[in-house]
């Protein structure tokens, strides 16, 4: 909390009484829609889904991306939300945040911030062939290497991978561990 006031940021629930992304996220965010699966009928085929380019995190390893991208999901008490920093050329860009519903978990909300960003990504393409989306994650990142999942919100972001991937953008990703003292990734907890 302590971080938020010296960075500048209002408290939580000011900020999502003004913010109208918080308030069309809580609207539009169900917890049956984060989980539901698809049938197999409404799935891409094998070809197009493919396994996460992981690589391990290390200090200098923002060095080799010009965009890096810092997620996080949040539960506190019992509100639930989400946010995502980008960075490029070590500047911060971007910040988006999301509140969604109570009922959903930490994994969904990790799961969908991780799928925000790379929607950003999609919408952002021509600032890099290269970006690097680090989360403190890890059960997140194995679901999403799982090409054979029929969770919607998995399929919905290897689609978007595999459109990157069609037009040339690699998106790479790396697990970070949580509160451990990595500025960047402490701007999206």
């Amino acid at each position: 909390m302590k971080l938020f006031v010296i960075l500048g940021f209002p408290p939580i629930d000011i900020f999502i009484i003004r913010n109208n992304e918080f308030k069309i996220a809580t609207k539009n965010c169900t917890n049956k829609r984060l989980d539901g699966s698809l049938r197999v009928s409404e799935l891409p085929p094998p070809s197009e889904r493919f396994p996460l380019n992981l690589v391990n995190y290390r200090k200098s390893i923002e060095n080799n991306f010009p965009v890096v991208c810092f997620t996080d999901g949040r539960k506190i008490n019992t509100k639930v939300g989400l946010a995502f920093v980008i960075f490029q050329d070590f500047i911060e860009i971007e910040t988006r945040q999301f509140r969604i519903r109570d009922e959903c978990s930490v994994f969904q909300a990790e799961l969908l911030c991780i799928a925000q960003a790379v929607s950003w990504i999609c919408n952002n393409e021509i600032l890099s062939s290269n970006f690097l989306i680090c989360s403190d994650s890890l059960s997140s990142l194995c679901a999403l290497n799982n090409i054979n999942s029929q969770n919607k919100l998995i399929v919905k972001t290897h689609i978007n991978l595999n459109f990157l991937r069609n037009r040339g953008v690699q998106v790479f990703f790396s697990f970070v561990r949580g509160h451990s003292g990595i500025y960047v990734n402490e701007r999206a907890d």
